[in-house]
This record gives C-alpha cells, structure tokens and sequence, in this order.
C-alpha cells in the first residue's frame, strides 16, 4: 500500500513571544472598529494606519501582518508498506516486510521591510526532513494438531532507522522589498540539525488454541537501542493473554445470551531515550539572542562560537518499563441487540527517563535520570445496543466510560517534588509522591474560610505562597454514539465528556486584565469594592471587606499581581458535541447497471457546540505543552479551536 499526503498553508497566524507577527488580545476588542486599520499600506509600500496605545507607541497594522507578512508551509508526506510471503509448504510462511514514512516538510517566514521590530525586513527559510524506515522478516507456522488443538507460532526480526534533519537560512537587513533571496540581504545565517537513532528487535509469539473457545497467546520480544548506554540497551518485555469464550465451551445458546468471552492479559513493555543524550553536546551556534536587545551572528571578530549543552548526562541510565494486567469481558445479549465491553486494568511505569531540575549552583539546569514509578488503575465500560429496530428504521446507540486513577508512588532520592512540565508565572505540572500530577501555582493570601484577604491601604488581594491546586487529570471521560437510519438515509451524532481535573488560563487572564470581556463591565463607573474579600484585624478576626479600589481597572490588573495564578484556575470539565454527519446511500438497483458498486454522499461537522463548560470564552481542551498526560492543566494564548463541515463521496468499484 502506498500513501502520499500534500499539506499546503499560507498566512498561519504567529503564537509564542517575541514575534511582531503576534496579535495581541488587545486587537480584538469589541470596541475597535477593524476598518481603523484599512488601508495597511501607501503607494510607496509604507506601512500605515498603525495600532497606538495610550503612550503613543505603535505596533504593527494587523492587516499588515495579515496581507504583506508570509508564515507559509508546504509538506510533502509518502507513507508506504511493501510486503512480500513465500510459503514453500502447507502452514509454513516466511514474510519480508519494509514500512517508509518519508516527510520534507519547507516553511517560509517573511517580514516585509517596514514592519515594526523588523524594520529592516528579514526572511527564514526552514527545511525538515524526517525518514522512518521499518523493516521486518518473520517467519510463522500453523498447525491443527488434532481436531480440539491447534497452535500458530511466529518469530522474527525487526531494523528500525529514524533520521531527522533540519537546515535553516536566517537572513536580515533586505535591500529591495520583496526580494526574498539571500544575496539581497545583508546578513546571512544558516542553521543545521540532526539526529539520527536506530533499534533493532528481535521477537516471536506462540498461540494455543482449544476447540476454538480457549486462547493462549504467549509473546516476547528483546531490542536494542542505540540511545541507550551500552552496558544497559538491550530490555526484554514478554506478554501472556487467555482468552475463554464461555458460550461456546458451556453450548450456551439463548435468546437472551448469544456470545460470551472472558479475557485476562499481562504485559510488559520497555522503552529507550531520545538520541544523544549520553553524554556532554557542545553544539556550534551562528546567533547569540537575547530577550532585550543582544542581537550577534557569529563569527564574531573572526571567533567561532559553541554552545554547551545545560543538562547533565546520565551515568547508568536504564530503559524505561511499563508492567500492565487487564481482565474483561465482552458479551452480546438479546440475539446482538446489546453488547457489553468491562474491563479493568492497572499499570505501573517504572524508570521514566526524565530531565530532573538541579539547582543551577551546580552550573546546569537539569540532569537525565531514571525517576520514580508512577501507577494507573481504572476501568472501562462500553455498551453497544439498538433499541429500536421497525422495518426500514433502526437506532443504534454507543455509549463508552473510562475511570483512571493515577498516583505517583515514587520519585528520585531527596526529591518531594518534580517539575513535570512549566508554564509562565511560576505555574507548574508537578508530581508529587501520593497524588495525581498537580498544578503548583501562587494564591491568594486567605482566611480559614478561604475569603481572600485584602490589603486596607489599596483594596487589593494579598498574595500568598504557593501551592497545589488539584489534579491536572480528569476523574473520567466518556462518549456517546448515536445512528439513525432509515433505508439508505444515516444520521449520526457524537458527544464526548470530560469530567474534572483543572487547568490555568493564561487567555482569560489576558482578556480579564485587558478588560475585554463582559465580567469586566461591572462598576466601571462608580466605586469598586472586593465584596469576596475580607480584612484582617491581626488578632484572627476577619470581617467584609469594604476598603474601595481606583477603579474596576485596578481591581482587574492586580488580580495577578506577584504572579498569583488562583483566579484563572478553573475546573476543566467540558461536553462537547463532537460530530454530526448526515449521509445518504444510492440504492444498488439505481447502480445496476454501471460499474460503480456502491455510491454514498454524506456532509458531516466536527467540533459543532461546546455545550458545558467552566472555563470562560476559550476551549477547555485547549493546552500550552501539547498532548499526553503532561499536556494538561495550562492555557496560554492558544489559538482558538475550528468548527468544520465538510462533504464526502464514496464510491465502490
């Protein structure tokens, strides 16, 4: 088979910092007239009709971003998987099969000269490639031995290569507008990177099976990586799973139970580094950047420059280790109407290879090291019925729960808490020994009751220490399917659940300070109290606040003062309807006569309505570090999400 993927984008709008191509919150006040920013640009190419704030400073036209700034991407993507079986006798089969996932992935940056912070104009030219190739060679045998048994073994050997490589060109200073070549610009910097890790593995599997109802499935399997320290890359991770189809084996054969089967499974499964991380890296570096105004290339004065790497290499470094056991059972009842999925299961992640902070007297900031072990329990129950089922109409219905606890049960020796991921303002994804990950982030100073305290000079909360807020994960997660049919005509439906965990809105603070939002609106014209807030006598007594503000503004602006991240910590818990699609199917005697098999036209929407959520105006989903158990629990200026509708054909041959 053979896949290949085209994926063009131009004009993506610009997220991070430090970047004159980022529109900021403030541009998209309900109080500023766009057309203010129409026409972006004179007869002679200057941009014009700039944004100012109340200092007079300017920032760039957003319809100069949008119309003369490029941020384009094209990426070319071919996956395929070539295989090829002899099988010289009856049951025996030897299989050679290679799998190529090959990405170049070019990006294009351009500041147009005239744009403010890059005055001058500059573009980027950025090339990545990424080659994964997959080759295995296994060998199988199937045997009836007798009529009640059977068995099917397997054994194999697998090469896994993955290579990435980036290079960059820099340039800066553009003598002609518009003339994105590099001998127009004054400066020119490249950038290289690379990285390149291979593993080989060499597995097998032996199946026994008993008059069809009873299942054991015995694997194995042992790699060795090139991340890994020599003495320590090569793990071994076996498995077993018995599976009983008791309906089968008792001849049970009811109305009410058609199909039955209990499962039990237990597993291990190791896992290398990310490539050089074994030891010190001196990189050399062409730019030396910094946040306010440091701006070199080197070289410098004829000197070359090398950066040295901030995290300390491990010394015994071990592969990680995943053990996991899982028992379940699946059923059909009621002559299929409804089915019946339980599951319970537990892991434990022992040896995760993390960069652990050190304290940075040391000269470094962090160092890779085997940590601690962190465990999962939950369960999973899905149910699949059709209630309904008249003549040409049926509705069938699927709904799914999953309820997983985590616990962190160890950490590093002389470590009670380990950063897991960090965001701006001190807020944190810790671990911490006992718990869930948490967000660590600064409160609010408080009484037993837990009223914010407030300052009787200003009006203003009082800042308090840090501390852990409740966990990032959600208590469970859930989903329901609902089908409509009718004849050739589908309908169907999709909502998802999220319920609990928390997370920290960088954006709702944003549009809170900036006073963007309608909660904002209250008292902007008379006297501002904190009515939430309470006074500290110094004795223990604590009574209503009535010490006013300056306004509503300083009410809004302080919120966050001394980094205190309490008042954008929300419960993370949302519904959504996910998707609906509508499709329609030709009715085969229309067809009978042509070649086409079948043919189905469908329109269908993803991300259609958020129904619940407490988190104000952006997506609960949304996140700072990405996805995994990491990525939750922070927000920050995330671009927000689509709702899209799209109409498909189908077609058999």
């Amino acid at each position: 088979s053979a896949q290949y993927v085209k994926t063009k984008s131009a004009g993506t709008g610009a997220t991070g910092a430090n970047d004159p191509n980022i529109i900021g919150l403030g541009s998209f006040s309900s109080t500023l007239d766009q057309n203010l920013f129409i026409p972006w640009i004179d007869a002679s190419g200057n941009q014009i009709n700039h944004v100012v704030d109340n200092q007079g400073v300017l920032t760039n036209n957003p319809q100069w971003i949008r119309n003369e700034n490029s941020n384009d991407r094209n990426d070319d993507r071919f996956i395929g998987n070539f295989s090829m079986t002899f099988k010289p006798f009856e049951g025996f089969g030897i299989t050679a099969r290679v799998g190529l996932d090959f990405e170049d992935d070019k990006r294009f940056i351009e500041n147009s000269k005239g744009t403010i912070n890059r005055i001058d104009g500059n573009f980027i030219v950025d090339e990545i490639r990424r080659n994964i190739i997959t080759t295995d060679v296994f060998a199988t045998y199937q045997k009836d031995i007798s009529d009640d048994f059977s068995f099917n073994i397997l054994g194999g050997f697998q090469y896994n290569a993955r290579l990435f490589e980036r290079q960059s060109l820099t340039a800066t200073s553009l003598l002609i507008p518009e003339l994105f070549s590099p001998g127009n610009a004054e400066q020119t910097v490249p950038g290289r990177g690379f990285s390149e890790s291979r593993l080989i593995g060499l597995y097998g599997s032996a199946e026994f099976g008993y008059k069809n109802w009873a299942t054991l499935t015995l694997t194995a399997r042992n790699d060795w990586s090139s991340t890994l320290p020599t003495d320590n890359n090569s793990y071994f991770y076996p498995s077993a799973s018995l599976a009983f189809v008791f309906t089968d084996a008792f001849g049970i054969n009811s109305d009410w139970i058609s199909y039955g089967k209990l499962r039990a499974s237990w597993a291990q499964v190791g896992n290398d580094a990310g490539p050089y991380q074994l030891d010190f890296n001196f990189n050399p570096v062409s730019t030396a950047t910094g946040q306010y105004g440091l701006n070199l290339n080197f070289p410098f004065n004829g000197v070359l420059a090398y950066s040295a790497s901030n995290t300390i290499p491990p010394d015994n470094l071990v592969p990680e280790e995943q053990t996991s056991y899982e028992v379940g059972m699946d059923a059909k009842l009621f002559k299929g109407r409804l089915g019946l999925d339980v599951s319970y299961f537990k892991s434990e992640n022992k040896n995760q290879i993390l960069a652990v902070p050190v304290p940075e007297t040391t000269g470094f900031s962090f160092a890779v090291r085997n940590v601690g072990q962190v465990d999962q329990e939950g369960f999973e129950i899905a149910i699949d019925a059709t209630p309904v089922r008249v003549g040409d109409f049926s509705w069938n219905t699927a709904i799914n729960y999953s309820l997983v606890e985590s616990e962190v049960i160890e950490l590093v020796d002389g470590v009670d808490r380990l950063i897991i991921a960090s965001a701006f303002n001190s807020v944190q994804v810790v671990a911490v020994p006992g718990e869930e990950f948490q967000l660590f982030a600064f409160d609010h100073l408080r009484d037993p009751s837990g009223r914010p305290i407030i300052d009787p000079t200003t009006g203003r909360r009082i800042a308090g220490e840090a501390k852990t807020f409740g966990s990032v994960l959600p208590d469970w997660t859930g989903g329901w399917i609902n089908t409509f049919t009718y004849k050739g005509l589908s309908l169907t439906a999709t909502v998802d659940v999220k319920w609990g965990g928390i997370m920290k809105s960088s954006t709702v603070e944003g549009l809170q300070t900036g006073g963007l939002v309608k909660e904002t609106l209250r008292n902007r014209e008379g006297a501002f109290i904190d009515t939430d807030g309470v006074l500290d006598d110094g004795n223990g007594n604590f009574t209503p606040n009535n010490v006013p503000l300056l306004n509503a503004q300083d009410f809004w602006t302080s919120l966050n003062d001394n980094s205190v991240a309490a008042p954008y910590i929300y419960d993370a818990s949302f519904v959504k309807l996910r998707e609906v699609g509508i499709s329609y199917t030709l009715p085969s005697k229309v067809l009978e006569k042509t070649f086409i098999k079948s043919a189905t036209f469908g329109v269908e929407g993803r991300n259609l309505a958020l129904l619940y959520s407490e988190v104000p105006h952006i997506d609960p989903e949304a996140n700072l570090f990405g996805s995994g158990a990491d990525g939750f629990g922070v927000e920050r200026a995330s671009i927000p999400s689509t709702r899209s509708i799209g109409f498909n054909v189908r077609l058999t041959f």
